[in-house]
């Protein structure tokens, strides 16, 4: 039998095979999250260098730059760009304080919550696949990510795709989490 390098798993168990459910699901929903704030910051991207579709060098440079935009890129660029859309209608400070201690103070918990799961619960998930303390964890993170992503795609829904959001950021949050979590 070949010897993988640095890849020893401990014997499959059905609580090993339930954690690693868990955290795959976890990951789906946060790349999901993921995906969903970059496309929505490339869209904003799009929409400020529309002229350079005319120029086939600075679009393909345009594109392999948006490549590799990380999740708190995106999410500094669709922020920044409420907020000035906000401060140029003349809103208040307040309520641009406001939107910055809700919204996107809840986006960045999204963010830290997906970090998490995908770089230090699933990066050291061999060493913990039977620790059942994994999937409270993940139950604690999971709420933070689903909030974050409804926000985001509430945002897409309604201003890009011009469309109403259903179900309720609750009824989503309760969706996730048991889609996730649950066994």
């Amino acid at each position: 039998m070949l010897d993988l390098a640095f890849f020893h798993p401990d014997e499959r168990t059905e609580c090993a095979d339930e954690i690693f459910g868990v955290v795959g699901r976890a990951l789906t929903l946060a790349t999901h999250y993921d995906m969903n704030c970059k496309s929505l910051a490339n869209v904003l991207d799009f929409k400020e260098n529309i002229h350079l579709l005319n120029d086939k060098e600075s679009f393909d440079a345009l594109l392999e730059q948006l490549q590799k935009r990380q999740l708190k890129r995106s999410i500094d660029k669709f922020t920044s760009e409420i907020t000035k859309g906000l401060k140029a209608g003349e809103q208040s400070d307040e309520v641009v304080d406001a939107l910055q201690q809700t919204v996107f103070a809840c986006l960045n918990e999204g963010r830290e919550a997906r970090n998490e799961i995908a770089h230090e619960i699933a990066m050291n998930l061999s060493a913990h696949s039977e620790d059942e303390s994994v999937i409270d964890r993940i139950r604690e993170l999971v709420p933070k990510i689903a909030k974050a992503d409804f926000y985001i795609a509430g945002f897409i829904e309604n201003h890009i795709n011009k469309a109403g959001v259903s179900p309720s950021m609750e009824a989503f949050v309760d969706y996730a989490v048991k889609w996730v979590c649950e066994i």
